[in-house]
Order: structure tokens, then C-alpha cells, then sequence
């Protein structure tokens, strides 16, 4: 669906002033590209074809009534993008995909509508990792570029969904804060005059493409428009009830897992989710739901390290699993993380070294909150005079101790990095207001 042909992306700097009416922001900016040519009628790709596949998808497949709360959340969220009070549902239409990058439970639901900017028919195709939209339009005028702007404007719900923020108020002068405020979209037109019969926008206010995208494409085909919008997953999450990016969704995966015996669910813990390139790797979400499950049937700590190590050795790797494990853990009800496994966690890491650095500090920092909940600090001493691993030692201590002791040994230390020596002198200044104040004691 996505022809990056169209694709220019406008960074979301400086969203003020009001919609279509002041001059500090355009909605829209058009853009010319000579040479680009119109999707011929009948042809394989371009909004024509995606909204007849997507038609005939809908029509072929049944309907899972698991996914009955996921379509009315749809319904809802496609209400708060798209200004379609008249929105009529005709039917809906589930799949599974049992492998690959794009595995998982998608949803197609159709409806009709009729508004002011025209009729027509809508056709959700709703999977884990991302929404489009293909509608087929009669009695719509986007021929001209004032028609284009008027049909954004009336057609799109501002302020509503998170995908297009409510505008700032009005400003004056052409820039705030040295910022120049930038249209709303960036439209690609072929090179020539009206009247307009396919065209290509993007508002992308992400760094990371499909992630929290918005994109059209447009073609004029037998007297209607058919355009496709595609919407980034991360927009649903206040809306759907269940989280983006994990395959399993009807039934959600937290009460799939509760059916799987203890095995089957470890062996699915680590299991890649990356739907596309160039966007994060989104196992850690779908990781976390499957550790809360065994952690409410119980983990020693000898399967809460294994699940710990069972990654690359590698600080990013066994970081990441750390924050999926401490989460699930939380998750579960059963007890903070870092009353239950700090001390195996911590000998754990010391074995392997210098590859769990960013998984001591972590794990330091889990030990501070809330409320410095667990008292390691002559741990937390003995660690950073050993050397191996020192800032998140010294993170800790800056958050919890009060020891006269303490403070006497960070002063007569010093770190190896700038950014060590200054942890460590803020860590002496917050020690020191705290014995010098008691009552500001944690």
C-alpha cells in the first residue's frame, strides 16, 4: 500500500495556530513531481486495487466472534480520525496468519456513510502492526487544490485520535521559539493543471515509518475517487483493547496463555516480532504478557535467571530482556521484580561482566524505586569500588543512602569517565543535604 514514491515527510516541529485559518500554519503544502504517472484503470497496485482486494477479503472470510470487542473499539477509532457520524456497519471478516514477519489476528470490517464531502464505502484491514483504510468515494470534488484542502479539513477529525493534535492557538509572527511552524501535510501532485486525478501526502510526526504514520493515496477511476489511508498502530492503543504490535489479539494473548502449559509458553518467550524493516523489534510487549503468566504460576530463581540469560550476550540484548522481565513480573501481582530476584539477578550479571552493564544499571535503578524499596547500598559501595560496574551503583546511592559513611567514601573516590565523576559529585551533594537535613531522609 505504501508508495514511497509519494512519501515526504514533515516533521512534527511546530503544530500552531488554528486550522486552515492562520497564517502561522498551512494545512497543506503541495509538491510537484513531474513524470509521475496515474495507476492505469484495472492495474495490481494503487488505492483502486487496495480497495477492491480489501472489498473482496471482507466478502470471502468469516467472522470470529472473538473479535467482536476489537470491531467495536475499530469502529470507534475510525469515528475519532474521520468525520463519519454516519458511519453504518455492513459486515466484518477475520483472519489469522500463522508465520512470517506479518504473523498474527487481523480484523476487516466494512461500513457505508454518507456525508457533506461525499458517499460511499469504507474497508478497515486492521492487523497488529498497522490500520489502512481504503475508500471508494462517489460525490466527492478533490480536482482542484482548493478542494484537496477543503476535503482534508472537513474530512479529518482534529484533536481527537492523537493522530491529528488539536491545533495551538493563533501566534503572531511567522515563527515561534525559532521554529517554523510546518503544514499538517505534504501532497504530491504530477507536474501540470487541473484536474487533479491521483495524488500521494504523508503526515509522519515519527522517526520510525508505520509506526505513528499517516499516509493517502488518491486515484480518480469511473467517475469516484478511491483513496487509502494508512494509520500508524501506536494511535489505537488508547482506543483498542489490546495492545499494538503483538500477533495475538482475539482472544488477546494474556488469556490465550492461560491454556498453554508452562513449556509452551517459554518456548514462545523471545519469539521475534518485526513486522517491517526499519522499525523496532517489538517482542519485549508480547514478552512481558507471556512472563507475568509464569510468574503468577510461580519461578524460582533459577528459571527467573535462565529467562534473564537466555539472549545474545550483549548489553542491549540482555537489557532489554531485564525490562521485559521486570515488567511482566510487576505485571503479575506477585511482587516487585526487585524484592523478589535482585540478589539472583545481581550475581548473575557480576558472572558474566562487562556484558551486563547496562543490565546492572537497570537493575540498580529498579532497586530505587519507589521509595529505595530494597537496602543495597553496601552493595551498591562495593560494586563501584570494584570498578566493573559503577553507574548504576552510583545512581543508587545517590537516591538512597543517608550514610555519614557513605559519603565520606564517594568523596574520596574517583571515576574513570567525566560523566562518572559528575554522577558522582551530584550523588555526594544529594547524600550530603540529606545528612545534613534528616527530616528529608528517605
Amino acid at each position: 500500500m505504501r508508495h514511497k514514491l509519494f512519501a515526504t515527510f514533515i516533521l512534527a516541529l511546530g503544530l500552531s495556530g488554528p486550522l486552515l485559518s492562520a497564517p502561522a500554519q498551512e494545512l497543506v503544502e503541495y509538491r510537484f513531481l513531474p513524470g509521475l504517472g496515474k495507476t492505469p484503470p484495472g492495474a495490481a497496485t494503487g488505492p483502486a486495487a487496495d480497495f477492491r482486494a480489501a472489498e473482496a477479503k471482507v466478502a470471502a472470510a468469516r467472522f470470529d466472534p472473538a473479535a467482536t470487542a476489537l470491531l467495536a473499539a475499530a469502529e470507534k477509532f475510525t469515528k475519532s480520525v474521520f468525520n463519519v457520524p454516519s458511519l453504518r456497519f455492513q459486515r466484518a471478516a477475520t483472519e489469522r496468519i500463522p508465520a512470517g514477519a506479518q504473523r498474527g489476528d487481523v480484523l476487516v470490517a466494512e461500513w457505508s456513510f454518507e456525508e457533506a464531502f461525499g458517499s460511499g464505502v469504507v474497508v478497515l484491514t486492521d492487523t497488529p502492526y498497522y490500520s489502512t483504510y481504503a475508500f471508494r468515494l462517489r460525490d466527492c470534488h478533490l480536482s482542484t487544490q482548493a478542494e484537496m484542502t477543503a476535503f482534508l479539513g472537513t474530512a479529518l477529525v482534529f484533536g481527537k485520535s492523537g493522530v491529528f493534535p488539536s491545533p495551538w492557538p493563533p501566534v503572531e509572527g511567522p515563527n515561534v521559539g525559532g521554529i517554523l511552524p510546518s503544514p499538517w501535510f505534504a501532497v504530491t501532485l504530477p507536474a501540470g493543471t487541473p484536474p487533479i486525478t491521483y495524488f500521494g501526502g504523508v503526515r509522519s510526526p515519527s522517526p520510525y515509518d508505520w509506526v505513528a504514520d499517516f499516509e493517502i493515496n488518491g486515484l480518480f477511476e469511473g467517475e469516484e475517487w478511491f483513496l487509502t489511508f494508512g494509520v500508524g498502530k501506536s494511535y489505537t492503543q488508547r482506543v483498542y483493547p489490546v495492545r499494538a504490535y503483538i500477533p495475538e489479539r482475539f482472544p488477546p494473548l494474556g488469556e490465550l496463555a492461560k491454556s498453554w502449559s508452562f513449556a509452551q509458553i517459554r518456548g514462545e518467550i523471545g519469539r521475534q516480532v518485526k513486522p517491517f524493516e526499519g522499525v523496532p523489534d517489538y517482542m519485549d510487549r508480547r514478552d512481558t504478557i507471556l512472563i507475568a503468566e509464569l510468574a503468577r504460576r510461580g519461578l524460582s530463581e533459577a528459571q527467573m535467571v535462565e529467562i534473564l540469560t537466555d539472549v545474545p550476550m550483549a548489553p542491549d540484548a540482555l537489557n532489554h530482556r531485564l525490562g521485559a522481565v521486570s515488567e511482566g513480573v510487576d505485571a503479575s501481582g506477585t511482587g516487585p521484580f526487585a524484592t523478589r530476584f535482585f540478589m539472583a539477578a545481581f550475581k548473575e550479571y557480576e558472572r558474566i561482566g562487562p556484558a551486563a552493564s547496562k543490565s546492572m544499571t537497570t537493575l540498580f535503578g529498579l532497586a530505587s524505586v519507589p521509595k529505595c524499596q530494597i537496602d543495597v547500598e553496601a552493595l551498591a559501595l562495593d560494586v563501584l569500588k570494584k570498578g566493573v560496574f559503577q553507574e548504576g551503583p552510583v545512581e543508587y546511592l545517590e537516591s538512597c543512602s543517608n550514610s555519614g559513611e557513605t559519603l565520606a567514601a564517594l568523596r574520596a573516590m574517583r571515576l574513570p569517565t567525566e560523566w562518572l565523576e559528575r554522577l558522582r559529585e551530584f550523588a555526594v551533594r544529594s547524600i550530603q543535604n540529606r545528612v545534613e537535613q534528616p527530616a528529608r531522609k528517605r
